[in-house]
């Protein structure tokens, strides 16, 4: 008489457990989904916001244009260390592959645009405008032309 007592109470705990786990398991996927979404979330915001550092970037880039076209080499002189300064840090901080390879082509301009700086030479607004099109490439703006030459 006892053992059909034993075998009801373990299949009564047995039938438990497996509600138990079966209830649990929507539950368990639902949270790995979610879990999922919010990862993929982070790195579209990583992403987003590497971008707007390099959009950042490029104004900046556009701003010392501007002043070279201007023939203002030492205000162009300390605006383009910022510059290159504030270059070096993002192309440490980024991850992703294309906006590293354009920072440090960027970056490789430095000296160049230094020099030119220095001597009051024309040329830097070639190197920068070159480096424009770097950062805009990699921002997805495919366009060909310079930026436009400020009025002199």
């Amino acid at each position: 008489m006892k053992k059909p007592v034993v075998i009801t109470v373990v299949a009564i705990v047995v039938l438990s457990a497996f509600a138990y786990l079966i209830g649990r398991l929507p539950e368990r996927q639902r949270r790995l989904g979610l879990e999922r979404e919010v990862a993929s979330l982070q790195s579209r915001v990583a992403e987003a916001e590497a971008t707007g550092r390099i959009c950042g970037l490029y104004t900046r880039l556009e701003g010392l244009i501007d002043v070279v076209g201007r023939q203002n080499y030492g205000q162009a002189s300390e605006l383009a260390t910022a510059f290159f300064d504030a270059v070096r840090a993002e192309s440490e901080r980024a991850d992703q592959p294309a906006f590293r390879e354009a920072l440090l082509s960027v970056l490789g301009t430095r000296d160049a645009v230094t020099g030119s700086l220095t001597k009051a030479d024309p040329a830097a607004l070639t190197l920068l405008r070159q480096a424009a099109g770097l950062l805009r490439n990699v921002l997805g703006d495919r366009q060909s032309a310079p930026p436009s030459a400020p009025p002199a």
